[in-house]
């Protein structure tokens, strides 16, 4: 069995195809014909009976061609949060950064972390992949089409605060223009969101999960909507915790007994944007969400800071949301 190891960047892709003794390493264009050329070579050298499983790291957008190229070739890929390769490579002890050596880190991660998992085909391996449906696909690009939008719109709300510093005479005209500029784009993104909602509500699959997401006390229509444009079902995470990581909300505050076991720090590594929407919605949940309001009110009890509370906070919806849709169970307000 050999476990591929792909590090993909925006223009190329840094293959190891690792078998437990020796690395063969390929570079290839990131594109669909470099996903074409990397079949055609590993299928001409390995045995027709060869078990093939590759593993990447998820890099935003630049995974998403060869994971599903190669899904739809009938492999396995498995995809894993760059943290975990990270802290792999902190235990072995490589220091190295050079994509080639990135790729022979994740092959070697695949062989020792996930292949050993294979012992029944019919298994789904750790990380394994599977993509979203259309409907979720099609939500998920228009989120990032309000992310983007909400980005310019802070830029230039910033940009006006620094412009009000000037004399009036010379700034207004600009402030006039910048605050108009955000005012279509307000327009824009509730556009989006009409949108956004129009596509979850018109589908069978998504419609009834979606209704359930939003009877969990706290949870609002954009981040409903972003769990199901991001996650879908959540098919691709065996467990919260993983989802938690990829977004940032961790480390949780630990609480055990009485004892203060360091402040932790909040997590800047994963999606900021879902980050933000569980941050907000924690805001409501603490007050209106049993679990939620009783953890809170726990961890102020602590001393704990604001900040930290409503991340875990959202964390403990994160964990109400994953158990509704990956299980399709109703809201339980005893979980």
């Amino acid at each position: 069995m050999l476990s591929i190891g792909i590090d993909i960047s925006k223009k190329k892709v840094d293959v190891a195809i690792y078998d437990g003794m020796k690395y063969v390493f390929e570079t290839y264009e990131n594109s669909v014909r470099g996903v074409k050329g990397m079949l055609r070579k590993i299928k001409k050298r390995e045995p027709i009976d060869s078990e093939l499983v590759f593993v990447m790291e998820a890099t935003g957008v630049y995974h998403l061609r060869y994971a599903d190229s190669l899904y739809e070739s009938g492999y396995k890929v498995c995809i894993v949060n760059p943290l975990i390769i990270k802290r792999y490579g902190e235990e072995k002890l490589r220091r190295a950064k050079t994509d080639k050596a990135d790729a022979k880190l994740i092959s070697e991660f695949g062989y020792y972390n996930i292949i050993r998992f294979d012992s029944d085909a019919e298994d789904k391996l750790p990380y394994q992949y599977s993509p979203n449906s259309e409907v979720s696909s099609k939500v998920k690009l228009m989120l990032k089409a309000i992310e983007q939008l909400q980005r310019q719109k802070n830029k230039n709300i910033n940009y006006v605060e620094a412009l009000k510093q000037h004399k009036k005479e010379y700034s207004k005209d600009l402030i006039k223009m910048f605050n108009d500029i955000n005012r279509e784009t307000d327009k824009k993104i509730k556009k989006l969101e009409k949108k956004t909602e129009k596509l979850i509500v018109e589908s069978e699959e998504h419609k009834e999960t979606y209704d359930k997401l939003l009877k969990i006390p706290g949870i609002g229509k954009r981040t409903a909507g972003a769990v199901i444009g991001y996650f879908d079902k959540f098919d691709n995470f065996e467990n919260a915790k993983q989802v938690a990581a990829y977004i940032g909300l961790n480390p949780r505050i630990r609480e055990s007994g009485t004892s203060i076991k360091g402040k932790g720090k909040i997590s800047r590594i994963g999606n900021a944007y879902l980050r933000k929407l569980f941050y907000m919605d924690a805001l409501s949940a603490s007050q209106y969400n049993v679990q939620c309001k009783s953890l809170y009110e726990r961890l102020l009890m602590k001393g704990k800071d604001k900040p930290k509370i409503f991340m875990a906070v959202g964390h403990k919806l994160l964990r109400q949301m994953f158990a509704v849709a990956k299980y399709d169970r109703d809201y339980d307000p005893n979980y």
